[in-house]
């Protein structure tokens, strides 16, 4: 399939060697009985194989495939911020937004701090807001500048939050921390 060009059928077959890899991983005889080499049973050779597998379907189109892969590779490799910003640029191409927070809320869960996981914090705050949840919003936002104080997009969806609000002391109280 890779030397035919024939991306759909590579996609298939890279995921076919997947759930091969993944059985053997679950029943170390089919893997001997199929002929999957011992060195190859491991979740990061399934998972690798899924990820191929997606970003084949993405490229051809095909957002929903590519988080299916992506979210088999992630059953297997479960605390991969790699597949897991995969698996959310899948999600956001296939227009699944709530696909999107959910996988960033279990990344959050899993510990992802930092610059990371402000910029999680703000995709949470962006989604509350299309919800019409303001005070949800605000508090992701509060979030996403704890974990990173000098985040400018943060500071700003925040500011100009609370500058649409009825409270200009809470507005004025933020801009006076922040300064």
């Amino acid at each position: 399939a890779a030397r035919a060009g024939d991306a759909e059928l590579y996609a298939h077959a890279l995921e076919g060697l997947a759930e091969l890899i993944a059985q053997s991983l679950d029943d170390a005889d089919l893997g001997e009985r199929t002929g999957v080499p011992s060195m190859l049973r491991t979740s990061h050779h399934a998972a690798e194989a899924w990820i191929r597998a997606g970003e084949l379907r993405r490229r051809g189109g095909d957002p929903w495939g590519a988080v299916a892969a992506l979210s088999a590779a992630a059953e297997r490799l479960h605390d991969s911020a790699l597949v897991a910003r995969l698996r959310m640029a899948a999600a956001d191409a296939a227009g699944d937004s709530a696909a999107a927070v959910t996988i960033a809320r279990e990344q959050l869960a899993s510990g992802v701090g930092g610059p990371s996981g402000a910029a999680l914090w703000m995709r949470l705050g962006l989604a509350a807001e299309a919800e019409g949840e303001l005070a949800g919003a605000l508090e992701a936002y509060g979030k996403a500048l704890d974990l990173d104080p000098r985040s400018v997009p943060a500071l700003v969806l925040r500011t100009d939050l609370l500058a649409q609000g009825d409270d200009p002391s809470k507005l004025a109280e933020s801009m006076e921390v922040q300064a």
